[in-house]
């Protein structure tokens, strides 16, 4: 079975979690001087695919993006990308439903480290760590 699930559309919003300042890089070239370092897109610590919930999901069941991923993370940020830039590395993204992860929850097939650069340079801030100051 292909890892890709294409009822995510390609301009669908996945968000993922970034650990400020631990996985945070200054970046000249980016908007606000900051941006994520590549190992930000690893996969998760137990082996599993890397994990991004779905903004259009979080928002038809009326969730709060910022709530749901910072609640107990309030001093890390939030990048948004859209589907197409995991499709256009020649990688996959599908539905990882779950009760602990939520609605929105899915999960981005592995990433080489060359294409997880790329992702940290188009990723944009959707949510900037509080404690950051630009």
């Amino acid at each position: 079975m292909p890892f890709d699930d294409q009822s995510i559309a390609d301009d669908e919003r996945l968000l993922r979690r970034i650990p400020h300042p631990a996985e945070t890089t200054p970046d000249p070239n980016a908007p606000i001087g900051l941006g994520p370092r590549s190992s930000a897109f690893d996969p998760n610590r137990d082996g599993s695919p890397m994990s991004v919930q779905r903004l259009s999901v979080l928002e038809k069941n009326g969730l709060d993006p910022k709530q749901v991923m910072l609640a107990d993370f309030p001093e890390w940020g939030i990048v948004a990308f859209p589907a197409a830039l995991i499709r256009g590395l020649g990688k996959g993204v599908r539905p990882d439903v779950t009760e602990g992860d939520g609605p929105a929850h899915a999960i981005v097939e592995d990433l080489t480290g060359a294409q997880k650069r790329r992702l940290a340079k188009e990723a944009a801030w959707f949510v900037v760590p509080p404690t950051y100051h630009y």
